[in-house]
């Protein structure tokens, strides 16, 4: 009798790109799937405190997209801010394909977190949408919207780390306005319907920073009243309803939710970009000092951390901002392998 056999050895487990061993898969996505990496040559013993993200090959196998993936994974680095994760190689390699290199996070995504708590109380919904407005104004500063902005590309850090949590995916988010029959199906795994904009529902392409903040009221909503604004079985009765329908009152779903904190994140939602915030810095702001009505503290006695004051992001589409990064960044070499 045949012993029965476990699943087949994953080919990529022990190779070695970019100077880092790949080890077990620890996760997986839309675009690709995630391993745990550690530094070749070192002690197998010894904790991995980095990952190789792999993309899938319905995404490698197409040049131009991979080519502008790199492109934006390095424009993050752009971004000085600690929130967001570090990247500290990208390149493709033989029966390896596109790679991307990257610190490993420890804490837990915040759609965990949500799924494990349900409700939030308003005070900790408010710390973390001000943790998360800060890390996408210095984005926004740097001419990048993120595009793809929900609660599993939050990774909330154990209490002590420089920062109170990390945005992921900023690059894979920037090249859903690629125009291919490939890309336009696999932007539905990472535009996420729940959280889009009114404008990014009707055109992937003519969005600008604005489109983040709703996501972030999105988010805000969620994490208190333990259900976003919006939900429906089909993705186009989902997109309408965020194009055309009032979202429900928050304080009337979430009867912890002060009046003053349901009116901030009423405004973050609103259908007309120019109705909303003119920054994620603004929208946090109103968030706190609503807060601090309500309960008659400072937002420092309450732990609410104030973002701190940038020049206004400017209004741009996408598009604009593919040029303007496009200038920054040297020309690309084709990847090696290492």
């Amino acid at each position: 009798m045949r012993a029965p056999t476990g699943p087949p050895a994953d080919p990529l487990v022990g190779r070695v790109v970019a100077g880092h061993q790949i080890g077990e898969r620890v996760g997986e996505g839309g675009m690709g799937v995630v391993y745990a990496a550690r530094p070749a040559g070192a002690d197998a013993s010894a904790p991995a405190r980095f990952v190789v993200k792999v993309l899938r090959p319905v995404i490698a196998a197409d040049p131009t997209m991979v080519a502008r993936l790199f492109n934006e994974l390095r424009a993050t680095e752009k971004v000085q801010h600690p929130g967001v994760v570090r990247v500290h190689s990208v390149g493709e390699a033989p029966d390896v394909g596109p790679y991307v290199v990257m610190e490993r996070l420890e804490g837990e995504g915040l759609g965990d977190l949500m799924k494990r708590r349900g409700q939030l109380a308003v005070e900790e919904a408010v710390r973390l949408c001000c943790a998360l407005s800060d890390v996408l104004g210095a984005a926004h500063a740097a001419g990048i919207v993120h595009r793809d902005l929900k609660p599993e590309n939050v990774f909330v850090l154990p209490a002590g780390a420089v920062t109170p949590l990390k945005v992921l995916d900023f690059g894979m988010a920037l090249v859903s306005d690629h125009s291919s029959p490939r890309m336009t199906k696999s932007f539905q795994t990472f535009g996420t319907p729940i959280y889009m904009s009114p404008e990014q529902c009707a055109s992937a392409k003519q969005v600008d920073h604005r489109t983040d903040i709703y996501a972030l009221g999105v988010i805000a909503f969620e994490m208190i009243a333990g259900r976003p604004p919006f939900d429906a079985e089909g993705t186009g009765r989902l997109l309408a309803m965020h194009q055309y329908e009032p979202p429900p009152r928050l304080d009337r779903l979430a009867m912890h939710c002060p009046q003053g904190v349901a009116d901030a994140i009423a405004q973050a939602l609103a259908k007309k970009p120019d109705e909303r915030y003119a920054s994620a810095g603004a929208f946090a702001r109103a968030l706190a000092h609503a807060l601090s009505d309500a309960r008659g503290k400072s937002p420092a006695s309450l732990g609410v951390t104030l973002p701190p004051q940038r020049a206004p992001s400017p209004v741009r589409t996408v598009q604009q901002q593919h040029a303007a990064v496009a200038a920054t960044l040297p020309p690309t070499a084709p990847p090696t392998a290492p």
